[in-house]
């Protein structure tokens, strides 16, 4: 065997070996993008209205004082007599109620302002986790769809380097070692990666 023989033929092996490690390296790491894939989890992100409560401070006052006041004028009716708290006692009262009837819109408005607030940040938690999802995702298609292009180029290499030794062996007086055809290298790939696949 001459010098240029082995010195093709080492190339060739070299190749081949090189591809190898780059197939099975490859097709480990797709196997370990597919689980990272398989376990995504979904992103807990709290909603800004689950600690806004309605604030019963101002209508406790209000409250206070419209009794306050509907006290010193119920006083005023009965130091008047019987007519003044038959003639006065339905307008203490229709104020009162009215007070109250404010009071209470007041606490339903703070409710209804709450109620929009979370609705609204909601939303926007729902499009965060998808965007957060999306994205993860993406980067691990990619990753993915890589080392499936890296592992099948490790495959081509496995078959070219033992079309070149293969030929360096076929042809020893050949200074020249010959390629094998592209169809021939394309079927050596395929069987590589059919054996890879099913280990």
């Amino acid at each position: 065997m001459g010098a240029a023989t082995a010195v093709s033929a080492g190339a060739g092996a070299l190749t081949a070996v090189t591809g190898a490690i780059t197939t099975f390296s490859e097709m480990a790491n797709k196997k370990k993008i597919a689980r990272e894939i398989a376990k995504q989890k979904e992103v807990t992100l709290t909603n800004i209205a689950d600690s806004m409560q309605v604030s019963t401070l101002g209508s406790d006052l209000q409250k206070e004082q419209q009794a306050q006041i509907s006290a010193t004028q119920t006083s005023a009716l009965q130091d008047g007599g019987t007519r003044a708290m038959l003639g006065g006692l339905g307008r203490v009262t229709a104020r009162s109620q009215d007070a109250n009837a404010q009071i209470a819109a007041g606490l339903d408005e703070q409710q209804i302002n709450i109620n929009n607030v979370r609705a609204q940040d909601e939303q926007r938690i729902q499009m965060a986790k998808e965007q957060r999802q999306a994205n993860k995702l993406a980067a691990l298609s990619s990753q993915y769809n890589a080392s499936s292009q890296n592992a099948s180029q490790g495959m081509a290499n496995v078959a070219q380097g033992l079309g070149t030794a293969g030929n360096a062996f076929a042809n020893p007086t050949s200074s020249t070692p010959s390629t094998p055809s592209a169809a021939a290298l394309a079927r050596q790939a395929k069987r590589a990666e059919a054996k890879a696949n099913k280990k």
